[in-house]
Formats: structure tokens, sequence, C-alpha cells
């Protein structure tokens, strides 16, 4: 039977030696009971900041700098940037500043959700099919530790993992404000792997690598055991090719959302400098012109395989290829949007917000995100 291919896979890698286990701050729905977590959840900083710094104990902050000691570097701190059904969940940012503040680590937020999965309340099948893809800048040799608000199987911490860690970055670490005990180890152990083995034989991890993309080993633990609880292949080959196809309208718009509104963020930001001329253009070109097409091809590639109306695709080539051509014009100097050899590298900095790739604060001179400046200094 032929399997579905996930559109816009999420990315893996391996477990290697380990991983240590979740730092968390409280139990299972610590969180919910606050009376401001459906405003954070939903868009509001100043709500984030207001439970998390209600909620937030010291024995979290001295659990994170001993990692950090042990290791003998600070690490960048990677909150998870994503958006929620309900909106912008700010709760992971809102950590991150608390923990930037307290011992003084850098924090980067240019590492950002690329597709929204919209996870929150979903079922294991659902989750497990449709993992957060990522974008933007990865310093090789960096060490990171990544900053949630919860966990439940692991997948959005494996998968921002994956994304560092296959660029060069090394995830020390993971921390989150409420979890279950027992979803803060996330590896996928030896005995479970071999319990799936005996049970299923290979067919499994043929089904993991043809829905997923990888195999069994690059699970976490919690995603692993509902493949040690299925009947048998074939009946988990069918639950999970159903929750590919119930969503793909869904996840269609939503990608194609991403798509025409990292469009309008470089529109915009054009705009804004070819008020100064070619000149300007050419500096755009040079200076970001490398970061849109990768950016635009993460969003592209997020689409394969997803059933879109001839208009509408013809509509996103003919966008797409008239904003590079605007950005990275055909002009006598060669050196335009592609680095040269001995020129330096291009900043590939998407920014703050996934669909507004080079229109960082910093760039703009203003804030892209209208709730970012709550989350200043």
């Amino acid at each position: 039977m032929q399997g579905w291919k996930m559109t816009g896979q999420a990315e893996r890698a391996p477990w290697g030696r380990g991983f240590p286990s979740v730092m968390r701050n409280g139990e299972n729905g610590t969180l919910k009971a606050h009376p401001r977590y459906a405003e954070a959840k939903g868009g509001s900083p100043e709500a984030a900041l207001d439970v998390v710094t209600s909620l937030l104990s010291p024995q979290l902050l001295e659990q994170v700098r001993a990692l950090a000691d042990a290791h003998g570097s600070q690490p960048t701190l990677v909150p998870v940037i994503a958006e929620e059904a309900t909106g912008r969940n700010w709760l992971p940012m809102a950590l991150a500043k608390h923990v930037e503040r307290a011992l003084g680590f850098p924090l980067t937020t240019a590492i950002v959700q690329a597709s929204k999965v919209a996870r929150t309340d979903k079922g294991a099948d659902y989750r497990l099919v449709h993992n957060p893809c990522f974008a933007g800048a990865v310093d090789p040799g960096r060490t990171y530790l990544i900053l949630d608000d919860t966990i439940g199987m692991g997948g959005t911490l494996a998968s921002l993992r994956g994304y560092i860690e296959n660029r060069g970055g090394e995830v020390i670490g993971a921390s989150v404000m409420t979890a279950h005990p027992g979803a803060l180890e996330l590896p996928i152990t030896h005995k479970m792997l071999h319990k799936i083995d005996a049970k299923h034989g290979p067919g499994m991890n043929v089904l993991c690598e043809d829905i997923l993309g990888h195999g069994l080993d690059r699970l976490t633990q919690g995603e692993a055991g509902h493949f040690a609880a299925a009947k048998s292949v074939e009946a988990m080959r069918e639950r999970l090719e159903a929750q590919l196809a119930a969503p793909a309208t869904g996840a269609f718009l939503a990608e194609v959302e991403l798509f025409f509104e990292a469009l309008r963020g470089y529109e915009a930001h054009l705009s804004t400098l070819c008020r100064e001329g070619a000149a300007g253009r050419r500096a755009l070109g040079r200076r970001d012109g490398p970061a849109l097409v990768e950016h635009l091809d993460v969003v592209t590639r997020a689409l394969e395989g997803v059933r879109i109306p001839p208009l509408l695709k013809q509509q996103m080539a003919h966008a797409q290829a008239q904003l590079v051509r605007e950005v990275m014009p055909s002009t006598p100097d060669a050196s335009v949007g592609q680095p040269s050899s001995t020129s330096p590298p291009v900043e590939r900095n998407i920014g703050f917000a996934a669909g507004h790739p080079s229109r960082s604060p910093r760039q703009s001179g203003k804030s892209l995100e209208p709730g970012y400046d709550s989350f200043k200094q």
C-alpha cells in the first residue's frame, strides 16, 4: 500500500549519546489554572509576562544555570515562536525573557516556526503527523537551549532540536513551564525500539520513514509508545493517513497564507528601500536576497504534494517570480543577491516573525510585532 508523504516534513536529528531530562517549572495544569492563561496563549504578551512572573520558580533558574555550567558555555535561548489556533503563543518568549534577565544568557528570535500546525488540544495521531517545521539562522558550533510553555509527546522540542543540530548547532537541553513527569525523557529508548521490532517487525520502521520522513530511532519516547501500542502496521498506517487527509485543506490554507505573508513583508520592505532609488534596491538584494529565496523555498517545499487549485498555483508562482526579480535585479554588478567567494557571508537572519524573513526590528528601525516591545528591557 502506497503511503502518503508529509508536506513540509519536520526535521529530526539522531539522539546520539542521549539528551538530558527536560527541565520543568511545575506540574501539568498549573499554567491552565492561571486566570490569564487563555490571553497569554492567544496573543497577549502582557498576559504571558504576568503568567510566567507569577509562576516561575527560582529552582528552575538554578537548574538552567547548572546545565549551562556543566557545558562550560552560555547557551543561546531559543523560545518556540509559533502561531496557535487562537493567536500567537507568547508564553515561551516570556519564559525566555525571564531566563535572559536572570542569568544573562543571549536570546535569539531569529529561529521561528515556519508552519502553522495548531496542535494544541489535538489527538496523538494528529500530533504525530503534524510536527512543526522551522526556519531561521543557526550559528554552527553555538550551543542552544530550547524553551516552551509545555510538553506533550515532545514532538515540537524534538523537531526544533533537529532543525538546529542539522545546521551545526548543539542543543544542550530544553525547559518548559509545565509537564507531566513521564514526558521529561525525550529520546526513544533501546528497550522501546526492541519492543516495537518484536511486535511489528521492520514494517513499522518503514511506515515511519514513509510518512514522517525519518526512522523510529528519531522519535521521542512519548511518540514511540503509540507505534508500539498499535494493533498492526496497516492499522497504524490507516490512522496516520486519515490524519494527513482530514486536515489537508486547513494545512494548505495555512501554508498559502504564510507564503503570501512572506511576499507582503518583502514588498513593504522593498518599497521603503526603493525610495532611495536603484542603489537601495541593490543593497537589499546583496543583504537579504539569499535569505528571501531560502525562506520562500522553505514555504514552497511545505506545499509539495498538496493539491493547490491551478489558478492559485499560477498566481503564487507569478508573485514569487516578480518579487525575486525586484529584490535581486539584473545589474552589471554580478554580486547582487549572490555572495561572492571573497565577500563576507550574507547574514541569514529571517527576523522575529515567520513570514517576514528580513524585517527584524534592528533592520527596520521599529518593532515588527506589536507585542515585541513588551519583552524589551
